[in-house]
């Protein structure tokens, strides 16, 4: 029996594997992981995982010219809706737009207090760089967000097919069997997760060469993912068994 709770639990964290959409180095966000959950419960991993998305901003704030909206309740609900695209949530990360909602419908409007002169009138190879990176730290709370959300929909199916299962078939055997099924998927998205993540990372580092900012970010950027992908591994670990 111990032999396959332990494979029981290998499997899920292979399928857990890109929850927070980073390059995946080596092996010790899966260790991390399993520490968290070993040793913490499930409302204080949560409070873990708030916290860390903190440390993004105080990343960002070393780059004094990149301001960033963090999104809201209802943004990220209009993005994991499809209600938002992904242009339109880049530009309301960066304030150049914003949400309206009305009852259930949501409206994405020209923010008024943005001002788009400097973007509209230079030709500066500096300032472009500057543009790219702010939208490329855009682009990555986007991902963020949607792997997270496809994430969450392919565990949230696993769990609702087990407990579809009759009692009497409801054992360790048949969540072990339910997890090789959404292993493929989750496999997937996390190719997609590491070749995304991967391209913007690069970018973000040569945009930051050619202006002169402080490249440190990158570094931190890896290290608060990184930590969210352990924190969220032993999160959904919490959840599933």
């Amino acid at each position: 029996m111990k032999k396959r709770i332990l494979k029981i639990l290998a499997v899920i964290l292979i399928i857990i594997v890109c929850s927070a959409g980073f390059i995946v180095y080596s092996q010790w966000d899966n260790i991390q992981a399993v520490a968290y959950y070993t040793k913490y419960s499930n409302d204080e991993i949560s409070t873990m995982i708030t916290e860390n998305d903190k440390k993004v901003s105080k990343a960002v704030e070393k780059l004094p010219d990149i301001t960033i909206h963090e999104l809201t309740a209802d943004e990220k609900e209009a993005l994991k809706t499809g209600a938002l695209s992904q242009e339109d949530t880049v530009n309301i990360i960066l304030s150049k737009s914003v949400l309206v909602k009305e009852g259930e419908n949501y409206t994405v409007v020209a923010n008024e207090t943005y001002d788009n002169s400097v973007e509209e009138n230079s030709t500066d190879e500096v300032e472009a760089a500057k543009q790219r990176v702010a939208e490329n730290i855009a682009q990555i709370y986007v991902y963020k967000e949607q792997y997270s959300n496809e994430l969450d929909s392919i565990l949230k199916s696993a769990m609702e097919e087990y407990k579809s299962l009759p009692s009497g078939e409801r054992n360790s055997k048949s969540k072990e069997d339910i997890a090789f099924k959404y292993l493929d998927v989750a496999l997937n998205l996390e190719k997609e997760c590491d070749a995304n993540m991967e391209a913007i990372i690069k970018e973000i580092s040569s945009d930051l060469k050619i202006y002169g900012g402080d490249k440190s970010v990158v570094d931190d950027i890896k290290e608060v993912y990184e930590n969210e992908k352990s924190l969220k591994k032993a999160y959904y670990l919490s959840i599933y068994n």
